[in-house]
């Protein structure tokens, strides 16, 4: 009985607090996701000349050439976004050498300075890198390698790299530094020419050279002096008209033939890094000249030719 009383009192309680409620019959959570930085990617490094219209990977220096053009050309692409790439860091550099070493015209070039393209999407850019190569530069295989990252990873120094290798082959390359007549001066008949006339030989390829050398007789109208009559001599490496060591076919000496013969010793090295800073100096070598005029040749200007050839030295 005093239960059905406490009931009762409780019930219009509980009416009054059904019909106030407001149900609640549904609820909202937040979604959240963190988008971390993703490292930029380096893809399709290619190492050529930038002339080739056939790109081959293999790069022929030109003699004498103090800024041949190569380029390194490669793609970078950051999921974030390219706007935050920042301009890579590529070198040059031949095998065997650090790509972290210093720069060397012998064997490592560097550039921080590559220029860009946008590609298509947006998170793409495409970079051109170009190394001005001196002539001497050591021929062989070459890697070109790139590391790049973004501002967001600037301070922890997470990136990537990538590379390609090409061969820069060896360049044979010859010049006389004088004027095109190997001239004997004034002689008469029956005398031999005391003092040398000098042909100076300059390396301008990377490789070290030796040469091969031959000649014509030497004419006027149908009077002749035979290739023969002219002795050469290298092996003392002469600077001066003084140094010829001896006369006419003498000690250390060689006549000069219309067959080529071979100066397998002659050894000329090209130009390394340590003259680099001097355009003006090349690596040479001295040949001396004389001849034997025989006795009753007729009067005149006599004119002949004397070929040098480079070949690759191969060490033997």
């Amino acid at each position: 009985m005093e239960r059905a009383r406490i009931a009762m009192g409780l019930a219009p309680i509980i009416l009054m607090l059904l019909i106030f409620m407001q149900p609640f019959l549904s609820d909202t959570l937040i979604s959240r996701v963190t988008i971390g930085n993703a490292a930029p990617q380096v893809t399709n490094v290619h190492l050529d000349e930038a002339s080739d219209p056939t790109p081959d990977e293999t790069i022929t220096l030109a003699a004498h050439e103090y800024y041949n053009r190569i380029w390194c050309n490669f793609t970078v692409t950051d999921n974030n976004g390219q706007a935050d790439i920042r301009v890579p860091k590529a070198n040059l550099t031949r095998l065997g050498t650090s790509q972290y070493a210093s720069d060397n015209t012998d064997n490592h070039y560097s550039n921080t300075s590559c220029i860009y393209n946008v590609s298509g999407g947006g998170n793409s850019l495409e970079f051109q890198c170009l190394f001005r190569v001196r002539y001497w530069a050591d021929n062989g295989t070459w890697f070109c390698n790139v590391s790049v990252n973004d501002t967001s990873m600037q301070a922890n120094g997470q990136n990537n790299s990538e590379s390609d290798t090409a061969t820069i082959v060896g360049t044979i390359g010859l010049k006389l530094n004088q004027t095109t007549f190997l001239s004997y001066g004034t002689l008469a008949a029956g005398q031999d020419s005391s003092a040398p006339s000098m042909t100076t030989i300059i390396n301008t390829g990377n490789w070290e050279l030796d040469i091969d050398l031959n000649g014509t007789d030497m004419t006027n109208a149908s009077n002749t002096i035979l290739a023969e009559n002219q002795s050469y001599n290298y092996s003392a490496a002469p600077t001066t008209t003084s140094e010829y060591p001896g006369a006419w076919d003498g000690t250390g000496s060689s006549r000069l033939t219309f067959a080529q013969a071979s100066l397998t010793d002659f050894t000329l090295a090209d130009k390394d890094d340590a003259q680099a800073s001097d355009p003006f100096w090349y690596q040479n070598k001295t040949i001396s000249w004389k001849i034997r005029i025989p006795s009753g040749q007729a009067a005149g200007v006599y004119d002949g030719s004397v070929q040098i050839d480079g070949v690759a030295d191969d060490g033997s």
